[in-house]
């Protein structure tokens, strides 16, 4: 026994190191070796952004375990020299048996909890989650400390018989201390009467701008989304994801009717609607001639890709300074301090709910985030205010349907701006939080209904309520869908359906019922889901008959997830009188999906920067679609936000069917030569692609772009000096800096270039810097590849084009014809194309009068434009003998594919002669350096500036060369420690 009284205090003392060790090694990101190599991968962006952390938490590891030796050597000596035993002795006798210490003692907790009501949010988030947990686990060991001494003084048990006594009391006779909270000042329901969707609906969508939308486009569409529970992650997922979407095409809100959130998917929504209630934009903010998303419909239409492409816009901006905020510690808090306080507490204190806490933690984000937009737009806390005044069909936000869980009946409780079902049927699945009157019976009844008057923030955090973590919510209400009790109890959404996608059925279902009608225009609705993972599969089957029925319901409730999204995939399946089979469209479901590549995305309420960058690399990319026959993603593990991105500007644009249309062409070409492709001789590599395109991505496309970050940032501060001098408005601040990545697009030409070197006789590294440097500059860092045409406003037309028609229409009305004008060029590339490159005396020697503008648009890394220059890149394939059947008079679009581009550029580098010498034969010539060679190269930008930039990026790609034919040890093995940092 001795001998166990001394061990026990240094086993129980070494657990939390034990702990803390096992946590470093749990946590540490797994290595996905063979699949994050490639450059151009999201999934080597993330390797490489953790391959310090995954390194430092082993180094930790390693530390604590010299950490726990060395404790327990401590702590054995002091147990043998019973100082331990003197020490708390010494302590017990000083402070612990006195009646004021024990006054002090409470006194200190009372104030510590008292800090925490006052501050729900800061203290918390400045001692943090374990400094939270340490303070509570001191109050607890000092106060048991005080009790235990008092006990054995006088003999009588205070510890079961006073606290236990006080629980016994406020669990019997206590009230409701998790209420629902209601709007400061309101004391009942509102007295106006809600309307249905369907109504709702139609208001919505008889606005005038929409109205006129519909007329231009042919068909509205309707965006209704599905935002799926999972904390923090899942607010972030969905957040990120919508904001993102706005940003890149101000007229998504126009379309955007209503968000189906649960638990954190809810909590996002929120965040997402209180950011951009922050612009106050109303629904004719989006000018008719602006651009649809203009850096999609740059991107695409083969102009190159804009500056700043992955640079977060600014409602983003506002949703990640809010999602940043440590929700975990405020929870914690309220949880340990207030909540167990109130556990002894004969009397309910709505201000200890824990829920609360968090409810406060979000509304506070959200004033420091209007804090920081220095004026710009609505500076109301959308948040703080009533649930029922974020939605009208004229305020251009989207309806919030947030889902709960009836935890008495097991129904969904939605909370939202209007009723689904207006008559709120007894029997059904679904109900609406709010007042019910109901009148009647049978065919005569009526219902009357009212909302309740409850904070946006509260309304989406009773959504995600999840007991233990979150207490179940107590609302007051006359509602017979729900219970015939006057109380019902809500709790996470997520119990029933964690997707959102149900609710969301249940509105699409009922507002198709005005299809077709005289006073709705014609319209679409495209249900996109934010949703991760699939069916799961059993894990451990540890403690089988004590934890299967929990394990059971579990995973029934995840699963019941699947089952609707498989509804929801059924959609296009069913028969529609208004589809034609001929037409291609896009399916009305989309989904998106996120996973956890490297460790399990956190369930709980505060994110790490790390997971945050996983989160919005996954919240769409639209460069890094490769689309397949439906625009789906066709690359495995790659988010699917990456293509409905691409989607839905087709959609808002108008160009669905020449985006169909340019695929199949794109695909023709290229099964035509995939399988002469397939056959050619490989042979090996001169230079491995993976560290030149790693160099390239360093040396030019990050570096480069923090210098042009620091240089934003400088003119912002010499802004900001002025402002201050001159007392004039404070300019907007600088984005915070993102590093800038190769797309998998970009890294696929560099590839096929490489691919080509090796299979020419020429080993110069000078030769091949100079066709990287070269083409490099030409394509935009290999961005630019074919120019589509589609344009939906003459503001979206490229100065040169615009400057070509009003020349031909100046030729045509000096010759007495009639002019075109810009707008029926619109959505019309082939009319387009042919107008302003198969002009009468065009020097691209297309005919007039033919499809030659169109079919021999710039296409290429190296772009061809016109019939002349399409001839003679075919001419030189054949007396190269490459691809023997290549026809790209007859399908030009092969010059799509990366590696027929590739084999073309190097071609003309060969062949095509600058004052009767190749660029190939210039460049050997050693009296010649680069910026010589480029001065001859006449057919492309040549002047003094362009001679310099390419001159410096050949000079890069050279010691990139280098670098990957000769890499030294000490790099390689810091690059592998260090990852990206």
């Amino acid at each position: 026994m001795a001998l166990c009284i001394k061990v026990a205090p240094i086993v129980l003392g070494a657990l939390p190191i034990i702990a803390a060790t096992a946590g470093q090694l749990a946590s540490r990101p797994a290595e996905k070796i063979g699949e994050v190599e490639e450059v151009g991968s999201i999934f080597r962006i993330q390797d490489q952004a953790l391959a310090f952390e995954r390194n430092m938490l082993l180094i930790l590891a390693l530390a604590m375990l010299i950490l726990l030796a060395s404790f327990v050597v401590f702590a054995w000596q002091m147990g043998s020299k019973h100082r331990s035993a003197a020490l708390a002795n010494r302590a017990n006798i000083a402070y612990f048996i006195r009646y004021r210490f024990l006054a002090l003692t409470i006194g200190g907790i009372a104030l510590l909890t008292t800090g925490f009501v006052l501050f729900p949010d800061r203290l918390a988030q400045f001692v943090g989650s374990f400094g939270v947990i340490a303070l509570f686990a001191m109050c607890v060991a000092g106060l048991t400390t005080h009790f235990a001494l008092l006990t054995i003084r006088f003999n009588f048990p205070f510890i079961p018989v006073v606290f236990g006594g006080l629980f016994v009391v406020a669990s019997l006779f206590g009230g409701d201390d998790h209420g629902l909270r209601s709007v400061a000042g309101a004391t009942g329901p509102s007295e106006d009467m809600r309307t249905s969707a369907v109504e709702a609906f139609r208001d919505w969508l008889r606005q005038k701008p929409r109205l006129a939308e519909a007329e231009r486009l042919g068909e509205y569409p309707v965006f209704i989304v599905a935002a799926q529970g999972g904390g923090i992650y899942a607010a972030n997922n969905a957040a990120r994801f919508l904001a993102r979407m706005q940003d890149l095409c101000p007229a998504f809100r126009q379309h955007l009717f209503a968000i189906s959130g649960v638990s954190g998917g809810s909590v996002g929504s929120a965040i997402f609607a209180a950011a951009l209630h922050a612009d106050k934009a109303p629904l004719d903010t989006v000018a008719p001639d602006a651009k649809t998303c203009p850096k999609i419909a740059d991107f695409l239409a083969g102009v190159g890709r804009a500056e700043d492409v992955d640079a977060p816009g600014q409602v983003e901006q506002r949703v990640a300074s809010i999602l940043e905020t440590d929700f975990l510690s405020p929870l914690v808090a309220g949880f340990l301090f207030t909540d167990f306080t109130q556990l002894f507490s004969p009397f309910a204190i709505p201000s200890f709910d824990r829920a609360r806490f968090l409810e406060y933690t979000l509304e506070n984000a959200a004033d420091r985030m209007l804090k920081n937009q220095k004026g710009v737009g609505d500076q109301s806390n959308l948040l703080k205010a009533d649930f029922q005044s974020h939605w009208t069909p004229s305020n251009n936000m989207p309806a919030l349907l947030l889902n709960t869980t009836d935890a008495g009946s097991g129904k969904r409780v939605v909370i939202s701006p209007f009723d689904i079902d207006p008559l709120h049927v007894k029997d059904k699945d679904l109900c609406i939080l709010s007042m019910l009157d109901r009148a009647g019976t049978g065919a005569d009844q009526s219902v009357k209904s009212h909302s309740l008057r409850i904070p946006l923030s509260a309304a989406a955090f009773t959504s995600a309520r999840f007991p233990w973590v979150t207490p179940a919510a107590t609302v007051s209400l006359r509602n017979d869908c729900i219970t015939a009790n006057p109380q019902a109890r809500l709790v996470d959404g997520g119990y029933v359906e964690n997707s959102g996608i149900e609710t969301a059925l249940d509105l699409i279902e009922r507002l198709k019922s005005i299809k077709g009608t005289s006073d709705a225009p014609k319209f679409r609705i495209y249900l996109l889901s934010l949703v991760s993972g699939q069916f799961g599969d059993h894990g451990s089957f540890k403690f089988g008959e004590l934890m299967e029925p929990v394990r059971a319901l579990l995973s029934t409730r995840t699963s019941r997830t699947y089952v609707a999204l498989d509804h929801a995939n059924n959609i296009d399946r069913r028969p529609t009188s208004d589809v034609t089979p001929s037409v291609q469209r896009f399916p009305t479901f989309g989904r998106i999906d996120i996973t956890g590549s490297f460790y399990n995305l956190p369930l709980g309420w505060t994110l790490s920067e790390k997971t945050e960058d996983i989160i919005s690399l996954s919240s769409g990319r639209f460069w890094d679609c490769v689309p397949k026959d439906d625009f789906d993603q066709s690359r495995k593990k790659q988010s699917n936000a990456d293509c409905l991105q691409v989607k839905l500007f087709h959609l808002l644009n108008g160009s669905v069917a020449s985006a169909f249309e340019a695929l199949r062409d794109a695909k023709l070409a290229k099964a035509a030569y995939a399988d002469e492709l397939e056959k050619e001789y490989r042979p090996a590599s001169k230079i491995k692609p993976q560290p030149l395109l790693a160099c390239y991505e360093s040396k030019w496309l990050q570096e480069r772009g923090y210098q042009k970050y620091q240089d934003k940032v400088s003119a912002y501060e010499h802004e900001l000096a002025e402002s201050i001098k001159n007392h004039a408005p404070v300019p907007a601040p600088v984005p915070p800096y993102r590093k800038s990545y190769m797309a998998y697009f970009q890294a696929e030409q560099v590839k096929a270039l490489l691919q080509e070197w090796d299979r020419i006789d020429e080993r110069d590294p000078r030769i091949l810097a100079y066709i990287l440097g070269a083409i490099s500059y030409d394509s935009a860092d290999f961005t630019r590849s074919s120019e589509d045409f589609s344009y939906s406003a003459v503001s979206q037309l490229p100065r040169k084009w615009r400057d070509r028609i009003e020349k031909n229409n100046a030729e045509l009305a000096a010759a007495n014809k009639s002019p075109v004008g810009m707008e029926a060029l619109l959505n019309h590339p082939k009319e387009l194309a042919n107008f302003v490159l198969g002009y009468e005396g065009n020097p691209f020697g297309n005919q007039v009068g033919t499809d030659d503008g169109w079919l021999f648009r710039p296409r290429g890394m190296y772009q061809l434009v016109g019939r002349e220059q399409y001839q003679e890149a075919q001419n030189q394939m054949q007396e190269i003998g490459e691809l023997a059947g290549l026809d790209l008079l007859t399908l030009p679009d092969a010059l799509r594919d990366a590696k027929i581009s590739a084999k073309v550029a190097f071609a003309h580098f060969r062949l095509h002669p600058y004052r009767n010498r190749t660029l190939f034969e210039l460049l050997k010539d050693p009296s010649k350096d680069w910026i010589a060679v480029r001065a001859l190269q006449t057919d492309m930008e040549h002047g003094p500036t362009d001679r310099e930039r390419v001159y410096a990026r050949s000079q890069m790609f050279l010691g990139c060369i280098e670098e990957a034919l000769h890499p030294t040890q000490l790099k390689t093995l810091q690059s592998k420690f260090y990852g990206s940092e």
